[in-house]
């Protein structure tokens, strides 16, 4: 009886003290869906030699493929391609899909299209990214842009499980 209660115990502390903790694993799935998003930033325009600061909000769609649709409002603090400082953006973004690996890690690869700026889309931007599943929640940060150099970190947060249309209302008009 002691000889098995002696081999029982040496076996639970074997198992408890051996075992590995669980690897994180990431896929696609755990960035599906609809994701708010807001950020606030410093930009080096091109040309320029000072920061400009920057604030976004925005609504992206993730679909399995790794697909995204998105739309924001951005204000930058100096002014972009004749567009004056202060003046608010929306925007949409195009040619937009996400990577996601196994440690949790990825790229967020995108173009964005001003609306009404009569530019075309900029882009490729890429962000880096970690995903926290468990907290339904992606950080980001912008570590290339066409226009800038860019020093802003983000958080999106999870809306839906499901990927849905996404657009951005007009303003109305006062």
């Amino acid at each position: 009886m002691q000889i098995r209660s002696l081999a029982s115990a040496t076996l639970l502390v074997f198992s408890l003290c051996c075992a590995l903790p669980a690897q994180q694993r990431c896929s696609m799935q755990q960035v599906v869906g609809t994701w708010g998003f807001t950020l606030v930033g410093w930009d080096i325009l091109n040309g320029q030699s000072t920061p400009a600061p920057e604030t976004m909000i925005g609504i992206v769609s993730v679909d399995e493929s790794g697909k995204v649709t998105g739309a924001a409002t951005s204000v930058l603090g100096a002014p972009l391609g004749g567009i004056p400082a202060g003046q608010p953006l929306d925007s949409e973004l195009v040619d937009a899909s996400v990577q996601v690996n196994p440690d949790c890690t990825g790229f967020f690869k995108y173009s964005i299209l001003l609306k009404g700026a009569g530019v075309p889309a900029y882009g490729p931007n890429v962000d880096r990214l970690v995903v926290l599943p468990f907290h339904n929640q992606v950080l980001a940060m912008r570590v290339h842009s066409p226009l800038s150099k860019p020093l802003e970190p983000y958080t999106m947060n999870r809306i839906s499980f499901m990927p849905a249309p996404v657009s951005w209302p007009a303003v109305p008009t006062q």
